[in-house]
């Protein structure tokens, strides 16, 4: 999509000099079959020496896209085919995910709300910082992307930050919220569901429990029994 590229060469213009990562929709064939638009708002990209994300960018043009099509991001690809599939009856199950995560990751968009890249761990401040700055940029992206539905990346705050940004998840009423195992909830805009959950690769957490409390949420919120 040609208006989202010039988007990210108006952005990087902005960041010369540094190590900007460009990102988006995933896979666009991929992205246009899905019968439901998923984007993941995430914080930015670990660059850290020795990190997936230093070891791999450098050759895909520090692309996150061409990354991501190289190597689908696990984790990801599972919550991703959770939500493809979220409304089928039986729900989709994680051992069909962990076969489908590949072609998941590939139908989704990720968006980072830093696009320089960054350690394994920002301050909220930081982070802060980045989104507000860069407000007009994001809201854009995610208009040209046009998802159905946002997953907000890190409990709490990342919600928080995006109520700050985008004038519809500000006004987005809640529809649905978890507190078994997983904290979680969602929130119905004008133009898409707003999901307030934590980061894929949050420690300490088992990635059944991920998937299953993503999925009881999502559920939850447009009204299928779980």
């Amino acid at each position: 999509m040609k208006e989202l590229e010039d988007l990210l060469d108006e952005w990087q213009q902005k960041y010369a000099g540094k190590e900007f990562v460009r990102d988006g929709i995933i896979n666009l064939s991929e992205w246009e079959r899905a019968p439901r638009k998923i984007a993941f708002l995430l914080k930015d990209v670990n660059g850290k020496e020795g990190s997936y994300g230093r070891i791999h960018l450098p050759k895909c043009n520090w692309d996150f896209r061409t990354m991501g099509n190289k190597e689908p991001w696990p984790e990801l690809g599972r919550w991703a085919y959770c939500l493809i599939k979220g409304d089928m009856d039986p729900p989709p199950q994680i051992e069909e995910a962990k076969d489908m995560y590949k072609y998941a990751f590939r139908s989704v968009a990720v968006v980072n709300i830093k696009k320089v890249a960054g350690t394994s761990r920002i301050a909220n401040s930081v982070l802060k910082k980045y989104g507000i700055d860069d407000k007009e940029l994001l809201r854009k992206q995610i208009s040209l992307i046009n998802p159905d539905t946002v997953v907000c990346c890190g409990s709490g705050f990342m919600f928080w930050l995006a109520q700050q940004i985008f004038p519809d998840a500000a006004n987005a009423e809640k529809v649905a919220e978890r507190y078994i195992k997983i904290t979680g909830a969602c929130y119905k805009g004008d133009k898409r569901l707003w999901m307030d959950f934590i980061h894929p690769s949050a420690p300490f957490v088992r990635s059944d429990s991920k998937y299953y409390s993503l999925l009881a949420l999502f559920r939850k919120a447009i009204a299928k029994p779980f």
